[in-house]
């Protein structure tokens, strides 16, 4: 069992970083989708990220057995439906309330799926009243994006519903995606490896959704730096930062943490010409950003400072 609050803060100190990088993409790419199909999008950006993460990923590799392999699966899966949706998402809503959305539905889905799958409802009281008040925030973040005073006004009552739907399926993705990923972890699987292999399906699935979808090429051309950049910076290397969380932070502080991105996805859209300030929408945000306060302050010797021991039959181990 990892254990002591250095191993806590080496963690929570990666998705912060993490989240720094992320919310500067959600601005950029919510406006490149704009011009450039999400599917298109995404299948550049992390063909972009694979090609760095494939380069990274020399030496020995790990056995491909039977619960690895179900691992890969679900893990390949599950970050498909993180992104995709999510860029989906940013196409009708404003970059902040998305992400918002996103991030603090995760936190809430994994509690849920250690419940259901693992038969583990017996949390901690900290991390349900963190639980109630992100849902309470996305609760509130919901009603202003349908109600028309978000900053970013989608094309009509469809578009919304649809970007709303979209990012809190991201959100069931984040939690699915965490439980596999720790999985790997606990099968003894390093950090390189499991980055090399989770992004087949994202690639492939994307690669087929873009042949449905009319595309600009020239707008495609026209943003060609942009997508390459922000593969290799924006998805990459926060990937990276993300998996190391992982790695050293229990699996309800690593989704609680990504709550950070809404707050900085918020100041960096201030520069965005497309979306206006609205004060709603940081009421919103404030309200989920206190949830993750409980969640990523650790107590002394309470079972939320490291990740769980490893163990085959339960939802901590796999996540």
């Amino acid at each position: 069992m990892i254990n002591g609050h250095s191993h806590h803060a080496r963690g929570v100190a990666a998705l912060a970083g993490a989240s720094a990088f992320i919310a500067t993409s959600n601005v950029v790419f919510g406006g490149v989708v704009q011009t450039v199909p999400p599917f298109v999008l995404a299948l550049l950006t992390f063909t972009v990220a694979a090609a760095i993460f494939g380069v990274a990923n020399r030496g020995p590799q790990p056995s491909m057995n039977g619960p690895a392999w179900r691992a890969v699966v679900g893990l390949n899966l599950a970050s498909a439906g993180v992104f995709v949706l999510l860029y989906t998402g940013l196409e009708y809503l404003e970059p902040a309330l998305a992400s918002a959305l996103q991030t603090g539905a995760s936190p809430v889905f994994g509690l849920l799926l250690a419940g259901l799958v693992g038969r583990h409802w017996s949390r901690s009281r900290r991390e349900w009243v963190s639980a109630a008040t992100i849902i309470v925030g996305s609760v509130l973040l919901g009603w202003v994006s349908a109600s028309g005073n978000s900053g970013f006004q989608a094309p009509d009552r469809f578009g919304t519903l649809l970007g709303l739907l979209a990012v809190l399926g991201s959100g069931l993705c984040m939690a699915l995606l965490t439980w596999f990923a720790r999985r790997l972890v606990d099968l003894g699987w390093s950090n390189r490896h499991i980055l090399a292999h989770r992004n087949y399906a994202t690639i492939v699935g994307c690669g087929l959704l873009s042949l449905t979808v009319p595309v600009d090429w020239g707008a495609v051309g026209d943003q060609a730096w942009l997508i390459v950049a922000f593969g290799a910076v924006g998805l990459a290397l926060p990937l990276g930062l993300l998996q190391a969380g992982v790695r050293h932070a229990a699996p309800f502080v690593v989704l609680a943490m990504t709550n950070c991105n809404p707050v900085l996805t918020y100041l960096i859209q201030l520069f965005d010409p497309r979306v206006s300030p609205s004060p709603y929408t940081l009421v919103g945000i404030a309200v989920v950003f206190i949830g993750v306060i409980a969640a990523v302050t650790p107590s002394g010797g309470n079972r939320d400072s490291a990740p769980e021991a490893s163990t085959v039959d339960t939802p901590e181990s796999a996540r």
